[in-house]
């Protein structure tokens, strides 16, 4: 337990902020980067640094909310939501696929505009988020386990998911930080060339089926026993 029996709310960001260097996180981050480098399709270079940081808060939107709605089990969505995970780790694999073969068909059908990808992707960007979220084992902590405990008691419930939304958006920091970085590096022509986008519409197509099989599920099972790269020491 946390001194003073609760978890401080800087505290809690900052445990989401360290989490990133967990192992479990880790598998997270190359799905990620291709997915938000999809928007490498748009032809103008303005829109298409734009639209990469569009899609890096739609995927971390769908990440976060997925993840606190199951962190809230005192409640009935979080509770309905936890049942629903295989559901959402499904779509979140079908969401994957649809991503990776519109990559593949880009060179050869022209899908990328000026204001960026299909409607129909960004949907798909969403549920990859949430799909991860699905899958992933979190690192789970001194602070963390104690923010959950908070979720898990109608008497704490709205604290636990306060402190539930300031760990995601520690965790998303170093996400966005990394979508923005790639914003910059994507206005190159070589970013939206036939081959750099087959070879991200195959590796997208193959983490799809990852996490259909559940395959990335045990991936971060294990990598969790490993825990992470800093530690708070309490």
């Amino acid at each position: 337990m946390i001194e003073g029996g609760g978890v401080p709310a800087y505290l809690a960001y900052l445990a989401g902020v360290i989490s990133f260097a967990s192992a479990c996180v880790l598998p997270i981050v190359p799905a990620y980067l291709l997915i938000v480098a999809g928007a490498g399709v748009v032809p103008a270079e303005g829109s298409r640094r734009a639209a990469t940081v569009r899609y890096a808060l739609l995927f971390l939107v769908g990440f976060a909310a997925l993840f606190v709605a199951t962190g809230a089990t005192a409640s009935n969505v979080g509770s309905r939501t936890r049942e629903a995970l295989p559901f959402f780790e499904v779509a979140g694999a079908i969401a994957v696929g649809i991503a990776g073969v519109a990559l593949l068909a880009a060179p050869r059908t022209s899908i990328g505009t000026e204001r960026g990808l299909p409607p129909l992707l960004a949907v798909c960007v969403l549920f990859a988020g949430a799909g991860f979220a699905a899958a992933w084992t979190p690192c789970i902590g001194p602070v963390l386990a104690e923010i959950l405990l908070y979720g898990s008691f109608s008497e704490t419930l709205r604290e636990g998911v306060l402190l539930l939304i300031l760990f995601v958006a520690g965790l998303a920091t170093p996400f966005l930080a990394l979508g923005l970085f790639v914003a910059r590096a994507i206005g190159g022509e070589r970013m939206g060339s036939p081959l750099v986008l087959s070879l991200s519409g195959i590796l997208l197509l193959a983490m799809g089926t990852t996490l259909l099989t559940g395959h990335f599920a045990r991936v971060t099972a294990y990598l969790a026993s490993f825990g992470t790269l800093i530690d708070f020491g309490i």
